[in-house]
C-alpha cells in the first residue's frame, strides 16, 4: 500500500470521475486506474464500480473514504514537518544554563522564538560540569557556560564575568574592596555547597589563596539566589558572579573584586559530533548578533 495509491483513491472518491481525478493528480487515466486496482488488490475488495456517469463508491469505498483522507492529510503534514525540522524551523531544543547566564540565554532565545515559532525550547538549569556531560551525551544541544572547554565540544565566547562580593548594606556600609579583603577571615562567609558550581568554587579558592585568606565558611547554600537571600538577611557575606547580581535583593550591596583569579569567560558551547539543524540555526543567530556588535 503506497501513499500515492491512497491519494489517488481520495481524489477519485471526491470527484467520482476518472478524467477529472487524473487531471488533478497530473497523471494519465490508465495510470490512475492502475493505482486504484493495485490498492483494491491490497485491500482485497473493490472500492469503485464504473457506470456511464463515471465511478461510484462501493460500500467498502464509502467506509474507507474519510479515514483514508485523514491518513493522506497526516502524511502530508508529516512530510512538511520533516522538511521544517531538516531546515531547523521546527522541533525541540534543550539548552543548559546557569543563573549567571540566564539573562544572556533568555535574550537570544526571545529573538530566536520570533524567527522560529515552531521550535520548542527547554531550559535545563545546571552548572558547568554536569552541563558538559549533557552536551557530550546530546541531552542538551546547547549550553551557556564558563570557558574554556575541551574537545570534542566547541564554544564561542560571549562575555567576561567576574567575582563580586555581596554584603548587607546595613551591616557593612562604607567599606571598600581593600577593607573587606583585610577583614574577610573574620567575616561569616557564605558559599555554594562543594558539589554545586565546582568550577566557580575553584575560582573562589584560587582568589582567596592568592590573597592568603582562608575564612571559615559560616553556611553553605545550593545556589547563588539563596546565597544572596542569606546576605540580605544579614547572615554573612558571599562571593558571587557579577552576572548573577541582577537578582540581588535591595538590602545587598555589590563590591567588585579586582586582580588575579577574578575573571573568566562565558560562552555558548555545543557538540559538533551530533547533527542538529535547529541547534545550528540558533548558533547562527548568536554569531550574527555578536558580529553586528562590532
Amino acid at each position: 500500500m503506497e501513499l500515492r495509491q491512497l491519494r489517488a483513491f481520495v481524489t477519485l472518491a471526491d470527484c467520482l470521475n476518472f478524467t477529472e481525478a487524473a487531471q488533478k493528480l497530473f497523471i494519465t487515466q490508465p495510470a490512475l486506474s492502475k493505482q486504484i486496482h493495485a490498492l483494491e488488490e491490497t485491500l482485497g475488495g473493490l472500492l469503485f464500480t464504473r457506470n456511464r456517469r463515471g465511478a461510484e463508491l462501493t460500500p467498502l469505498g464509502k467506509e474507507l473514504h474519510e479515514q483514508t483522507r485523514t491518513l493522506v492529510l497526516q502524511a502530508e503534514q508529516l512530510k512538511r514537518h520533516a522538511q521544517r525540522v531538516l531546515k531547523g524551523q521546527s522541533g525541540k531544543l534543550a539548552i543548559g544554563i546557569g543563573l549567571s547566564s540566564l539573562r544572556l540565554a533568555s535574550s537570544f532565545t526571545a529573538q530566536f522564538r520570533v524567527l522560529y515559532p515552531d521550535v520548542t525550547i527547554t531550559f535545563q538549569d545546571t552548572s558547568s560540569v554536569p552541563l558538559i556531560a549533557q552536551l557530550l551525551a546530546d541531552q542538551s544541544q546547547l549550553g551557556f557556560l564558563r570557558l574554556p572547554i575541551e574537545p570534542p565540544l566547541v564554544a564561542h565566547k560571549l562575555l567576561t564575568d567576574q567575582l563580586v562580593l555581596a554584603v548587607n548594606r546595613h551591616h557593612y556600609s562604607g567599606h571598600d574592596e581593600a577593607d573587606f579583603l583585610r577583614q574577610l577571615e573574620q567575616l561569616p562567609l557564605l558559599r555554594l555547597t562543594p558539589t554545586q558550581g565546582q568550577r566557580f568554587n575553584r575560582q573562589i579558592d584560587q582568589f582567596l589563596a592568592f590573597h592568603n585568606c582562608y575564612p571559615v565558611v559560616a553556611q553553605y547554600a545550593g545556589d547563588n539566589q539563596t546565597l544572596l537571600a542569606l546576605v540580605a538577611a544579614g547572615l554573612g557575606v558571599a562571593i558571587v558572579p557579577q552576572s548573577a547580581v541582577f537578582i540581588a535583593p535591595e538590602e545587598v550591596d555589590i563590591i567588585p573584586l579586582s586582580g588575579d583569579y577574578t575573571q573568566w569567560d562565558i560562552g555558548i558551547a555545543w557538540n559538533p559530533h551530533y547533527d542538529n539543524p535547529i541547534r545550528d540555526a540558533f548558533i547562527q543567530l548568536v554569531l550574527q548578533r555578536e558580529a553586528d556588535k562590532t
